[in-house]
């Protein structure tokens, strides 16, 4: 697979993505050398590459086939061993057959139930509810058909017969009853264009080294949907001057309406029938925010919104790519129910809050790697200067899009998504310890902000052996038994002593990874 790259130097692909019915899904994964680090650290020993495959070994082509039998034998069943698939996904789903993933990444977070013949009666009501929410929540700034649809009005129309009321007038002047208006139409309409704004300024920018975002999408947009993009819109008006020319003669310069778009000059305000991928992850958010006032739209959602439609949209089956506005929403509603509290700026110094997350990190990485936390603490260097973006937007700004996805198999393979996502996040600042043990708070700073190149499946490994040795309580004389069954369940009651079968695994890869990072002395690591 392509390597990770970070920080906001312009990712390089090998070929740009369009939409999933031009070039279809991410290409297959690839497994080049991880490039050696530019930053700081030019003393990191590459990866140790792997042995050859023996003879008694099946090829990787066999072994792939192998595992792509393994995910379509469960969906052949009539309820899926969600256990099974669990362990599967943390291995990484194969980029083709390209419906894969995201059937899986449906299951993994809830959205398909565990039994097959249920799918078609689940997926109908959630996609016509959201059809719903289109129709309900997006005003229609122009026409709007009354319950009976025998008559069209103007919901705006109320400025002309009772201006102060269309505008919220107050309580002196709401009437002659002397009752004060509610939130009208217009109220409603400036408070959404806020919001919409906001959303624009971030879908547009949504992983600009990809095509597939900026294209469109060849189906149509969904009844009562608008292109929300145009109500926030500025646009020019038509101008005329007037100049004597030298010989004494007149001379008028028209210049036509023009529409400014955003950051994009001069686009034309055009009721397209097919809209851009962008566009539909605006309404996305869009509708979330109006469906959870108390979270809103922030900045950050979109990187989280983007990956999921960019999986789901890419299902090569007609049916499914046509509903993958439906079925994103869901995803990113019940991936949004374990992480929203993380953009509630209220709950910042709660238990819950980002602030807390922040804190279970640093205690996390001060266990596992405590020379490298001491270090940090020194330099004077917080977990919120550098792990603030990676927990909140779950990492999708620090790495390729190809990359994230990846990552996000294994993440939602979990059942304790944010204490794995922690682990991820250890395991960074792990693969770099040598940088950071040798250089000083900025150069520090700008590593952790801007990560070299680093194979996925180091970064989960580590964070592998991170979580195992977390779950374990941390402890250089026991280890918890954790996950023996791939489903994610901690099982505290089973301690097993240091000294055997598996207190001895997890011991050596603790002290295999400390030697293989350059560690001067052994550490807490898996």
């Amino acid at each position: 697979m392509a390597s990770l790259a970070g920080g906001d130097d312009p990712i390089q692909t090998p070929t740009p993505i369009d939409g999933p019915t031009e070039a279809g899904p991410l290409p297959a994964e690839q497994e080049p050398a991880v490039a050696p680090s530019t930053t700081l650290d030019p003393t990191v020993s590459p990866l140790p590459t792997s042995e050859p495959a023996s003879p008694s070994q099946p090829s990787p082509s066999r072994a792939h086939e192998s595992k792509i039998a393994a995910f379509q034998a469960l969906l052949q069943a009539e309820v899926i061993d969600i256990k099974a698939a669990r362990r599967l996904c943390h291995e990484g789903i194969p980029e083709k057959p390209a419906d894969l993933r995201a059937v899986y990444w449906m299951l993994l977070l809830d959205y398909l139930p565990l039994e097959t013949p249920k799918w078609d009666t689940a997926l109908h009501r959630k996609r016509t509810l959201y059809q719903e929410f289109i129709q309900e929540l997006i005003l229609d700034t122009h026409n709007l058909a009354h319950a009976g649809g025998a008559a069209e009005v103007d919901p705006l129309g109320a400025l002309a017969s009772d201006p102060l009321g269309a505008l919220g007038g107050d309580t002196e002047t709401a009437g002659t009853n002397g009752a004060a208006h509610g939130p009208t139409a217009w109220d409603t309409y400036f408070k959404d264009n806020d919001t919409i704004e906001q959303i624009d300024k971030d879908v547009k920018r949504l992983c600009p080294e990809f095509s597939f975002f900026q294209s469109k999408t060849g189906l149509p947009r969904p009844a009562g949907a608008q292109r929300l993009h145009h109500r926030v819109a500025q646009q020019g008006l038509a101008t005329e001057s007037i100049a004597r020319t030298l010989g004494g003669g007149v001379k008028v310069t028209k210049r036509e309406c023009s529409a400014y778009d955003g950051q994009e000059p001069k686009v034309a305000l055009a009721a397209e029938a097919v809209e851009h991928h962008w566009e539909v992850i605006e309404r996305i958010l869009f509708i979330y925010a109006k469906l959870n006032p108390g979270i809103g739209y922030v900045q950050g959602m979109n990187e989280i919104c983007g990956p999921l439609y960019y999986v789901i949209a890419s299902n090569p089956d007609g049916t499914w790519r046509e509903h993958a506005e439906a079925d994103t929403y869901w995803c990113f509603l019940l991936l949004m129910s374990e992480f929203r509290d993380n953009f509630i700026k209220t709950l910042d110094a709660s238990d819950t809050g980002i602030g807390s997350l922040m804190t279970r990190f640093a205690n996390v990485l001060g266990k596992y790697d405590p020379e490298v936390k001491a270090s940090l603490d020194d330099k004077g260097i917080q977990p919120m200067f550098y792990g603030f973006r990676w927990l909140t937007c779950l990492l999708s700004q620090e790495f390729a899009l190809p990359d994230v996805i990846r990552l996000w198999d294994s993440l939602f393979s979990k059942r304790d998504r944010q204490e794995y996502l922690i682990c991820i996040c250890c395991s960074l600042v792990c693969i770099v310890r040598t940088a950071i043990l040798a250089a000083g708070f900025a150069d520090t700073v700008k590593l952790l902000q801007h990560m070299p190149s680093i194979e996925s499946t180091t970064i989960l490994s580590t964070a592998d052996a991170i979580s195992v040795f977390n779950e374990g309580g941390g402890s250089a004389d026991t280890f918890t038994v954790v996950d023996q069954n791939g489903d994610g369940h901690t099982k505290p009651q089973q301690i097993v002593p240091k000294d055997s079968t598996f207190g001895k695994m997890a011991l050596a890869g603790r002290t295999k990874l400390l030697n293989f990072w350059g560690s001067p002395t052994p550490d807490p690591e898996k």
